[in-house]
């Protein structure tokens, strides 16, 4: 009589869809907002906030989860996706205006020092130096899109004024936005009476 033996070795489960989907889609997402910073904003706002949207089903995720993704600092020192998530939204909305070091360390719930390190750990760049930068990729944008003048596209990017925009442009550009702008096929931009120039109060 053939005896049929019958398997008891109880299959693994497989590992839930959503939570590793949701790590690759964000990675490629924070992938694809870096490289388009200088040349796309619009594109980089719309990638980071697809990555915050998917972010509540990798903190769903199940607890046996590697701690690599887990770990709340993921560059050896750096910030956590979620700060570094909050420190580029808070940056681009502030762009129009002053946004200190301090402003954004408390943004991401860290001292002053800490959030330094950290800052330069993930963004490869001072504080200072990435809203700078920031400033100067939204200026681009603006002259592409716009016919605003560098006077008006200054101040919407947070710079004191034309000369400020010129210097700070000519320092990340190596040229004048000017020239930028028309080597680019940018909007032209409106040619200004003298009475049209902003009346300066003195004293």
């Amino acid at each position: 009589m053939q005896v049929l033996t019958v398997s008891t070795r109880v299959p693994e489960p497989a590992l839930a869809p959503a939570p590793e989907p949701a790590r690759d889609q964000i990675r490629l997402l924070l992938m694809q907002a870096r490289h388009a910073l200088a040349t796309d904003p619009a594109d980089a706002e719309r990638c980071i906030a697809v990555a915050v949207r998917l972010l509540p089903q990798i903190e769903a995720s199940p607890a046996s989860e590697p701690k690599a993704f887990a770990a709340p600092v993921m560059q050896r020192g750096g910030l956590a996706p979620w700060q570094v998530l909050r420190i580029k939204a808070l940056v681009e909305a502030r762009l129009a205006g002053r946004i200190s070091s301090a402003e954004m360390a408390a943004a991401a719930r860290l001292s002053p020092s800490h959030f330094s390190r950290a800052f330069r750990i993930s963004f490869g760049d001072a504080p200072k130096a990435y809203v700078n930068r920031r400033r100067i990729a939204r200026s681009k944008a603006m002259m592409l899109e716009s016919g605003d003048s560098l006077a008006a596209i200054a101040l919407a990017c947070g710079l004191s004024d034309q000369a400020h925009f010129c210097r700070m442009f000519r320092r990340f550009e190596g040229m004048s936005p000017s020239v930028w702008r028309r080597l680019s096929g940018g909007a032209s931009e409106p040619v200004e009476t003298e009475a049209e120039w902003p009346t300066v109060a003195v004293g």
